[in-house]
């Protein structure tokens, strides 16, 4: 399948560089990076497998920033199929694109089982369920970072609502009432580092694209690309499994 990683950024250029970095370390050949920065912070460009365009146009809510990248992206390429949520402060695994293909081949749309937390004294990762242990459910409305669409699905379904905060959730409830649940991209070991920590979303509360608009912006140009401190992709995992944190 080929399979698009969507990024919108803002104001944030060494966790970009960090994701970048991530990235560039996908195994799956056919893989494709967009990213779309409205902070007007870098020049616009086009790599063999990744893109970024950069304009001073903000958007306005957080919603239509992600229909606007995915609209650039299936005119620029029309041959993607598919597409995952690839965000500015997280980190993927080589593995990640690899996984959700092939999860996007079994079903519509696609959650991974497992995903990857920071451990305590930050010197190691821990492998986390997404979903709750113990419950009889078969949704989960966390870790929405690295959630993955079929394009024809996600035409479907009307894009991302207009919104803030939220708007991969308020997705994934019409997807599970109208397609069941999705497909586990992280049959084996988890690809997804969701980031609590350096400027995250989490620790930025719930009117945090309101106050992003207030940043005071520094052009940087490129974008420092690089694993950043420390390397997530290279701390140890914890043995075991841990439940949700909420």
């Amino acid at each position: 399948m080929n399979l698009l990683a969507m990024c919108i950024t803002w104001n944030r250029p060494q966790l970009l560089g960090r994701c970048i970095y991530s990235f560039l370390k996908q195994t799956d050949p056919n893989a494709r990076l967009f990213v779309l920065d409205d902070a007007g912070q870098y020049h616009s460009q086009e790599h063999e497998r990744w893109t970024l365009h950069s304009t001073d146009q903000r958007y306005p809510t957080m919603g239509e920033k992600r229909n606007a990248l995915l609209d650039m992206a299936i005119e620029r390429y029309p041959e993607i199929e598919g597409f995952m949520l690839f965000d500015d402060d997280d980190v993927y695994f080589p593995h990640a694109m690899e996984c959700v293909s092939a999860a996007l081949d079994q079903k519509c749309w696609a959650q991974p089982r497992l995903v990857l937390e920071m451990s305590a004294g930050g010197q190691s990762l821990k492998r986390t369920e997404p979903f709750r242990r113990g419950e009889q459910i078969d949704k989960s409305i966390c870790y929405g970072g690295c959630w993955a669409w079929r394009i024809d699905t996600f035409n479907e379904l009307g894009r991302f609502p207009v919104t803030n905060t939220g708007e991969d959730v308020k997705v994934a409830w019409p997807c599970l009432e109208r397609f069941g649940s999705s497909a586990d991209s992280s049959p084996g070991e988890p690809w997804y580092y969701y980031n609590r920590l350096n400027n995250s979303i989490v620790g930025e509360g719930l009117d945090f694209y309101a106050l992003r608009g207030k940043d005071k912006i520094e052009f940087v140009g490129d974008p420092p690309i690089g694993c950043g401190d420390p390397d997530i992709l290279s701390l140890p995992i914890e043995p075991g499994v841990h439940p949700r944190p909420w």
